[in-house]
């Protein structure tokens, strides 16, 4: 085999061990100490803070480590971002669930081309640009759309008897508290 195809195979095989350790080991035990917010909230910041590293890496060995802080938040991120979209909509869950993997997918398609257009003008610049788009994902994290901000006690919904947040049993929505009118 090439030595450089050896070189780029053995990142890719990295990129698959952090997924499947981070899903398969982290991820549970993560999200019932902190919750699902939390998480979200701390991938969102390494995941941030690993991109600017990654611009700063000076050797092979630093890019690996970098980029293995970058996988292994984003490997923690969508989880936990789909577990939460799915308790707190207000709509049907199926419905929420399409509109979030068509946003995924819009991201998929966009990311890639915005990063090359980017990457054309300043290497920097994908860099820069996904930087300031994971952390202005964590300040939406931080505000509700009301623009009271998000306190941990948030974690649970509280809901009049008999109102209806779109599921098809509320009771069996951990997030959900019924509260008499």
């Amino acid at each position: 085999m090439p030595e450089r195809a050896q070189i780029t195979r053995q990142p890719a095989s990295g990129q698959g061990l952090v997924l499947a350790v981070a899903q398969g080991v982290l991820c549970g035990p993560l999200t019932r100490r902190w919750g699902r917010l939390w998480v979200i909230r701390a991938t969102l910041g390494v995941g941030a803070a690993s991109f600017l590293l990654i611009m700063l890496a000076e050797s092979f060995f630093w890019l690996l480590v970098t980029t293995g802080f970058f996988f292994l938040a984003t490997s923690l991120l969508m989880p936990a971002l789909t577990a939460l979209t799915s308790r707190w909509t207000a709509m049907e869950q199926g419905l929420t669930m399409g509109l979030s993997n068509s946003a995924m997918s819009l991201g998929r398609i966009a990311g890639p081309l915005w990063g090359g257009f980017s990457f054309d003008l300043d290497i920097s610049y994908p860099f820069w640009s996904g930087t300031a788009i994971l952390l202005a994902g964590l300040g939406v994290s931080l505000v509700r759309p009301s623009g009271e901000r998000i306190l941990e006690s948030d974690a649970t919904l509280e809901v009049a008897e008999g109102d209806s947040l779109g599921f098809v049993d509320d009771k069996v929505n951990p997030l959900v508290k019924t509260t008499d009118r």
